[in-house]
């Protein structure tokens, strides 16, 4: 969709003509001068276009954005969520495989829980 030469208002900046469009940005140019707005997300706060068709249709435009967004954080969530669970894993592993390692030096050793449920290590002697 063109925006080049449509007019749109701004609460604080006033009128403007947009002079320049790409996917992710526009320029308009107010009397205090240029300024650059993020494409078409400014249209959902900040500007206001002028003609009723082209503003139905970048509505339509900022709800696929949104639902852009909305994908990819879900997206980043998952893989959060996998990346945890893979660490999880990972120090399971590790922990058992120190189990294993403390069950194989134990041999003739024997523990003993103490008085105030501290291990107490007992050394048989060969």
């Amino acid at each position: 969709m063109n925006l080049i030469d449509k007019i749109v208002e701004h609460k604080q900046f006033g009128k403007g003509l947009i002079t320049k469009q790409s996917q992710e940005k526009i320029t308009v140019q107010f009397d205090i001068g240029e300024k650059i707005f993020q494409y078409p997300m400014a249209f959902e706060q900040f500007l206001v276009l002028m003609d009723e068709t082209l503003s139905t249709e970048i509505s339509k435009s900022i709800q696929s954005k949104k639902d852009e967004i909305e994908i990819e954080n879900n997206a980043k969530k998952e893989k959060e969520a996998d990346d945890q669970n893979e660490s999880v894993k990972v120090n399971k592993a590790k922990t058992t495989a120190k189990a294993k390692r403390v069950k194989k030096s134990a041999k003739g050793v024997k523990v003993i829980k103490g008085e105030n449920g501290e291990e107490i290590i007992l050394h048989k002697e060969n």
